[in-house]
């Protein structure tokens, strides 16, 4: 078939990385033919309109060649009939096959059948078949003449679900070994489709490879025979993802010419990494996995040009718990050892090398002594130094001689490899660490998930366990002395407090997996490149001043041109909001996901992922969004410019309480850990920035709301015959209209003839405070006026605009009062202060305080004089300072610039 075509047909909502495996597969199968791909069931219509004249290949997405020489061209036809080869799955029992099997493989003229039974996994139609389409015949009608043939060299696997392979240096025992062989089981295990590559010999004692693991060790060194080997290994098992553990810069690039999508995770901190990983580039990896926080914030630090993540390590909590066998063998321990229940055996379990300063742990021992002469105390040591390794020769040679130089020689016991783990920890009293880094220790999790308390120095993740573990883990710094840790290590001894919950909850193997599933996702669907798109995602367009801030900027910059996108979490598909309805009249897409409950943020994002992989965003601007849902969006996005919009009061409200408890799904200790998954924040007014900027730790801007000015003002009245006050706002408890009611009653004796008129309907289920409002109001010259619109008709007939600013960012009410050109009273919160500015262009008194604000109404009514000046400046400071167009420069400005800095987050 030279000259001719290979499509991929997508079915609409499929993953994309399936097309992706199978274009991947032609690549190393040395396909000589173009491919492409295109929407399910189009290559028919693209054929008959003339697309491919020379012949075409239709395969299916997901589906990949186990061995290497793909046939491209079909048998010919010696009777000159157009001629359809297929190819099947030879794992599968297909109708296809079955049919095959009756015929003899050719199912020439038998059309009927072949209609329903759908599309096989591949299909080669020559030119003939090609022409025939292109002449106007359809498909039904080209089976029926075609001779249609199965062809054995056309024969690929398929798979729709995700395809992984592992690759580790050796299996040699050690944390980051056991860690990937016990995911490669959890995965298989919970129907994840994987397989483990070892591209090395061990060089101590070693794990035995799984059945389905392929042993890569008689490869040759070199990096780029590896690679080659790994990637043709992973290319037979149709692999979408590939998740690397301790390869070093040379092979990971050695990787990258093969094309599959790498994550790779990083096991320790940087102290600890391979070789040259510094030397990583922004398309080395499609992700880093950080084993805890503090790995994270270094490989942010050191690789900025690469997204990372964190995957909290886990155990398995089954393989760690007590039971009447393990009790007995810790009870015959301790008795050979010579340790009664009131003695203290202590221990560590690590491989020796000069990270884990067992030399440290000799002084601890006499520290112990001296604090109670009247227990014994044993160190026992488990772990096995490498063979050949002169590191780990000089770290066991350190650790004597300290025990020699404290004199506690006889209090150590050396047990090699330990096979048995959790007998030994069973005989344990304390796991003691003293490592110098350390990436997130299995060791400590494993003595917590026993019930074996923690005393270990402060490095990498180990404040993480620690914040989970409670009192069942102490942390010390590291410049901790012998008799701070001794005292701790007996603190913790007769405390004997259990860490188990806080293994099950954030670091068992099951959280692990689910957490790394969650990162396959993201390496394999996040948009790797900033599209054109600016996405805002907000609760919903309710009648809010921050929702009218965001339909307005959004209609401000489709005016503009530039492609706008929304998504909504908390309205209801066929209950629209006004200003949903609105944005959608303007042509404004608006995605609306699932309402979302109290614990439904995953299955509330679940339709949001392929629309941000379909139209991948320039920018995200979460506003005013559910703090869960903010998490996991920014976590999932880790090549996108993402930015928070007005966090303000009730953002800290929301945001501080989602880290009281951890969450391994999305690992965070601290706002400022969600802040790292951000581009900016931004605030309405400049006093809250440096609130912003101390909870998030990131660039903080301040950006005002803007309004659009009327094109007139509201005339002035020097000495009307009834004063009107007005104000706007919905009746809520958090306007504190209340406020504003007595602070009328305080002023009235002192007020010309006067009136308040109150624009805004009840808020939600606020009835009953809506009527208490009224009933207190009976006896005041108060008019509710409900909603109005629109808002500059209400403004015309006021004289004085007065606003309660509780709560507020950059209030809209006053802006748009002052864009009409009324004087604005208005509580000092906020960002009244910016636009309120006392006796320019209005009345500013403190908050909270009925009587300042009383003294206010009387001051601006009884000042004809002060009210003109106040009302010729109002309209001229919204203009220079807060108007629409303003607003959308200064975010579109704050987009571009983070698009062109680049850099992963």
């Amino acid at each position: 078939m030279q000259g001719g075509f290979i499509v991929i047909p997508d079915a609409a909502g499929a993953p994309s990385w399936l097309g992706a495996r199978t274009a991947r597969s032609l690549l190393a199968a040395e396909s000589p033919l173009p491919s492409r791909t295109v929407r399910e069931n189009e290559w028919i219509s693209q054929a008959a309109a003339g697309e491919f004249r020379d012949g075409l290949i239709v395969i299916s997405a997901g589906a990949w060649f186990p061995v290497p020489g793909f046939a491209a061209v079909p048998v010919p036809s010696a009777t000159g009939r157009p001629v359809i080869a297929f190819g099947l799955n030879p794992r599968t029992d297909s109708p296809w096959r079955a049919l095959c099997r009756r015929a003899g493989g050719d199912l020439s003229g038998r059309a009927p059948a072949l209609s329903s039974l759908g599309r096989p996994p591949v299909l080669a139609l020559d030119a003939r078949s090609c022409a025939a389409l292109r002449s106007g015949k359809r498909w039904e009608e080209l089976l029926a003449e075609a001779r249609v043939v199965h062809l054995s060299p056309l024969d690929v696997l398929e798979d729709n679900g995700l395809r992984l392979c592992q690759g580790i240096t050796s299996l040699q025992y050690g944390g980051a070994e056991r860690l990937a062989l016990d995911l490669h089981r959890e995965l298989r295990a919970t129907g994840t489709a994987a397989r483990l590559l070892v591209l090395g010999r061990p060089g101590r004692s070693a794990f035995p490879l799984p059945p389905e693991g392929v042993d890569l060790s008689d490869m040759p060194r070199d990096p780029f025979s590896r690679a080659a080997a790994v990637a043709a290994a992973a290319g037979r098992f149709g692999a979408d993802l590939l998740h690397a553990h301790l390869l070093n810069a040379v092979e990971i690039k050695a990787l990258r010419p093969h094309g599959i999508p790498l994550v790779l995770t990083l096991h320790n901190t940087s102290s600890g990494w391979p070789a040259d990983l510094l030397s990583l580039a922004e398309n080395d990896a499609a992700l880093l996995a950080a084993c805890s926080l503090g790995v994270e914030a270094e490989a942010r630090r050191l690789l900025p040009a690469l997204p990372v993540r964190t995957a909290w390590n886990g155990i398995d909590p089954r393989h760690f718990q007590q039971s009447p066998e393990r009790a007995a063998k810790a009870a015959a321990f301790r008795e050979a050892t010579g340790l009664s229940a009131k003695d203290l055996l202590l221990v560590t379990l690590a491989n020796p090398r000069p990270q884990k300063r067992p030399d440290r742990l000799p002084p601890v021992i006499a520290a112990l002594q001296k604090e109670c002469p009247g227990r014994r105390i044993r160190l026992l040591l488990a772990g096995e130094a490498a063979a050949f390794s002169d590191e780990a020769a000089d770290c066991m040679e350190a650790l004597k001689q300290a025990a020699a130089d404290c004199g506690v020689e006889e209090n150590l016991i050396f047990h090699g490899p330990a096979d048995d783990v959790p007998a030994l920890l069973a005989a344990a009293d304390v796991l003691v660490s003293t490592a110098a880094h350390e990436g997130l220790s299995l060791a400590h999790l494993e003595a917590l998930a026993m019930g074996v308390p923690v005393v270990a120095l402060e490095a990498g993740g180990t404040g993480e366990v620690a914040r989970a573990a409670g009192a069942a883990f102490t942390m010390l710094p590291q410049s901790a002395g012998p008799e701070a840790f001794a005292r701790a290590v007996l603190a913790a001894a007769d405390a004997r407090i259990s860490g188990r919950e806080a293994v099950r909850r954030c670091f068992s193997l099951e959280v692990m997996t689910q957490r790394y599933r969650q990162l396959y996702r993201c390496a394999l669907t996040a948009p790797r490149q900033p599209g054109k798109t600016l996405w805002l995602i907000t609760n919903n367009f309710t009648t809010g001043g921050a929702q009218s801030s965001a339909r307005r900027l959004l209609t401000e910059w489709h005016r503009r041109g530039i492609p706008v996108r929304v998504a909504v979490l908390q309205e209801e598909p066929d209950d629209a909001t006004p200003g949903r309805l609105a944005l959608e009249k303007a042509g404004i897409p608006v995605l609306v996901l699932p309402r979302i409950g109290p614990h439904e943020a995953a299955e509330t994002l679940e339709p949001l992922w392929p629309e941000l992989a379909d139209d991948p965003p320039q920018a995200v601007l979460f506003w005013n969004a559910v703090t869960s849902c903010k998490r996991l969006i920014a976590d999932g996005l880790p090549r996108t410019p993402i930015f928070d919009i007005s966090p303000g009061g009730m953002f800290f409200e929301a945001l501080h309480p989602a880290f009281d408890r951890l969450r391994p799904d999305i690992p965070a200790l601290t706002p400022a850990d969600y802040g790292a998954r951000l581009s900016g924040a931004v605030v309405k007014y400049a006093r809250e920035k440096s609130q912003a900027e101390t909870a998030l730790e990131i660039p903080v801007h301040v950006i005002p709301n803007g309004v659009e000015l009327p094109e007139n003002p509201v005339p002035f009245r020097g000495n009307p015959p009834c004063f009107v006050f007005g104000t706007a706002a919905r009746l809520h408890p958090r306007k504190r209209l209340e406020d504003l009611l007595e602070a009328f009653r305080l002023a009235l004796p002192g007020l010309p003839p006067c009136g308040l008129q109150i624009a805004g309907g009840v808020d939600g289920e606020e009835e009953a405070y809506a009527e208490h409002l009224k009933q207190s109001a009976r006896d005041l010259p108060v008019r509710w006026l409900g909603g109005v619109s629109p808002i500059t008709a209400f403004h015309a007939g006021l004289d004085v605009f007065v606003m309660i600013s509780e709560p507020a960012g950059c209030p809209n009410a006053s802006l748009e009062a002052l864009a009409s050109g009324l004087p604005v009273v208005a509580t000092d919160f906020g960002g009244a202060s910016e636009q309120v500015i006392s006796g320019h262009t209005g009345l500013l008194v403190p908050n909270r305080d009925p009587a300042a604000l009383a003294a206010a109404l009387i001051r601006i009514a009884t000042d004809p004089a002060l009210r003109r000046h106040c009302a010729g400046n109002a309209r001229s400071h919204v203009a220079e300072n807060f108007t629409l167009s303003l607003m959308a420069g200064r975010y579109s400005e704050l987009v571009r610039g983070s698009v062109a800095s680049g850099g992963a987050h």
